[in-house]
């Protein structure tokens, strides 16, 4: 039983054992509405508003290769639509950025009040 952990600069993951446990790489929830904000981030140092529901992450510290796996969630707009979706645009992965398109499903890209990104590798 682990009741308190402190890491000072070190690195908490296994890559042994069965399953193997890895932790996020980084993440934000930004406001992807307007001028475009982060709420809150671990190892973003920006994002970038490319058009209408598109952007790019901007990692603050580079991820070791582009082989990460990238999940995005969104919802909430001025309609009041409440939508999960957001993937990989048709710009590869890079080990500094990664580009993030907001579809509404059968229509077109959109802006969303809560946009969130997760990145593991």
């Amino acid at each position: 039983v682990l009741n308190a952990l402190t890491v000072g600069g070190g690195t908490i993951a296994t890559t042994s054992g069965s399953p193997s446990y890895y932790m996020a790489r980084a993440w934000v929830s930004f406001n992807g509405t307007g001028t475009v904000a982060i709420r809150n981030s671990v190892n973003v140092s920006s994002i970038t508003d490319i058009a209408i529901g598109d952007y790019f992450v901007n990692f603050l510290t580079a991820m070791p290769d582009a082989l990460y796996c990238l999940q995005a969630t969104r919802c909430g707009n001025s309609t009041g639509s409440y939508v999960l979706g957001g993937a990989f645009y048709n710009t590869a992965p890079t080990t500094t950025a990664a580009r993030v398109v907001n579809v509404y499903p059968g229509i077109a890209t959109g802006d969303d009040d809560y946009c969130m990104v997760t990145i593991y590798r």
